[in-house]
């Protein structure tokens, strides 16, 4: 009866409900992309399809490296100061950041058209002889993109999880039927075009972003030194741990692909696809949940919240459960009968999103209490395990040994937040 009591006080938490819109519209954000990704593929030529690719992939790592961390010292600093009912005190937080912002953006695009240019030039002039100007003419979706990122954390500091949610799908759909119209109406499309889609959908993106903020009048002038030593002091931990997930996100494939063929790397993109289902629900309670710890101001508060969020978890792990149970039938409905090899794959990663997950209440935990100098730590010694793992297990497995590293590298970052909360959790922020 006390379990099940937790069950139903958890599910009738804000948390819940966030997370169940964060989840839902990442969903559908990821149908959208697949649809829109389908639309191109009959539209355009294979050429400018794959170049049009590369050139959105280029276009968020900048946006991604612009940001550095700093969206997560909003949600930190600002979510404090929202559950305090100190506005001004949100604006300081929020003008330091987009002062830091500017600068960091700036100098990224700069140097991405001064270096990454010639090299992308060099690389990919084979792909298209033109890649280095359509490149050049995607800035303006990235300094959009940099601009628009800003209100994700200034929604997720005052919970506004559902109008988030709402506006990522408004976007989502936007860039959906305005493909639909180009290829409908012209029966084909065309690079240039298709950037000036993606331009139109991010600035759509900021426009709303904007008008639904739940805080106006965004300013640059606002200062407090003190706050603004805590943020840096906060961020270049959190930007160190950014860098380090930039680097390691897709050593698996690279191992995978070089030490395997095309086959098993086609098993491995399968498997990776079912768990990232989970990953995406996953990721979307994270950020509900480092939104919460930080607007707990007691420490009686920051307990409640961890309780409930263990509760969550609970159910979040026994869904991974049933995921590795009915991974047969999932493979098979997803990607039919010509990947029966990826089953075992994605039960072996089943192991290493359970620990993931598990790790949520302890990370979040110390997220609030501003020990942000543990994540770089963990992160650097998941990558370690996830690299060593994959150079010695995918020469003899495979793609089931890409998963057991990964399960590893899981295993070994949970264990090291364990042991850093051990040391500092429990000591007041």
């Amino acid at each position: 009866m006390r379990i099940l009591a937790r069950v139903q006080g958890a599910m009738r938490t804000s948390s819940f409900g966030n997370t169940l819109w964060s989840g839902s519209s990442s969903l559908f954000v990821g149908a959208a992309g697949a649809a829109t990704s389908a639309v191109l593929a009959r539209g355009m030529t294979v050429q400018d399809f794959g170049t049009l690719a590369l050139i959105i992939s280029l276009c968020n790592m900048l946006a991604d490296v612009s940001d550095l961390g700093l969206s997560s010292s909003i949600v930190r600093f600002g979510t404090e100061r929202v559950a305090r009912e100190d506005i001004p005190g949100v604006r300081t937080v929020v003008a330091i950041v987009l002062r830091l912002k500017l600068i960091v953006g700036a100098v990224v695009l700069a140097l991405a058209a001064l270096f990454l240019k010639p090299i992308v030039d060099f690389l990919f002039h084979h792909v298209d002889e033109h890649i280095g100007e359509y490149f050049l003419l995607s800035f303006g979706i990235v300094a959009m993109a940099i601009a628009a990122n800003i209100f994700v954390p200034i929604y997720q500091s005052y919970q506004k999880f559902r109008a988030l949610a709402l506006l990522l799908n408004a976007r989502a759909l936007a860039k959906l039927l305005l493909v639909l119209c180009c290829v409908l109406m012209l029966s084909w499309t065309s690079l240039p075009i298709m950037i000036g889609v993606e331009t139109c959908t991010v600035f759509l993106l900021l426009i709303l972003s904007y008008k639904y903020s739940p805080l106006k009048r965004l300013a640059f002038d606002a200062r407090d030194k003190g706050l603004q030593r805590k943020i840096l002091s906060f961020n270049k931990w959190i930007s160190l741990y950014q860098a380090i997930t930039l680097i390691g996100g897709r050593l698996d494939l690279a191992f995978v692909g070089g030490f395997s063929d095309a086959h098993a790397l086609g098993i491995y993109g399968a498997a990776t696809k079912v768990s990232g289902l989970v990953s995406v629900l996953g990721g979307s309670y994270m950020s509900v949940l480092l939104a919460e710890v930080s607007a707990s101001l007691s420490p009686e508060g920051l307990r409640r919240t961890r309780r409930h969020a263990v509760v969550m978890v609970c159910g979040m792990i026994a869904m991974i459960g049933l995921l590795a149970a009915l991974a047969d039938p999932v493979v098979l409905l997803l990607f039919g009968r010509n990947y029966p090899d990826a089953v075992p794959v994605v039960r072996v990663m089943c192991a290493g999103l359970a620990l993931t997950v598990a790790a949520y209440p302890i990370n979040a935990t110390l997220f609030a209490l501003n020990r942000s100098s543990v994540f770089p730590v963990v992160s650097g010694l998941a990558m370690i395990a996830f690299a060593a793992g994959n150079l010695y297990l995918v020469p003899a497995y495979g793609p089931l040994g890409a998963g057991m590293a990964f399960s590893l590298s899981g295993a070994i970052a949970f264990v090291s937040s364990v042991v850093f909360y051990a040391a500092t959790g429990p000591r007041k922020p």
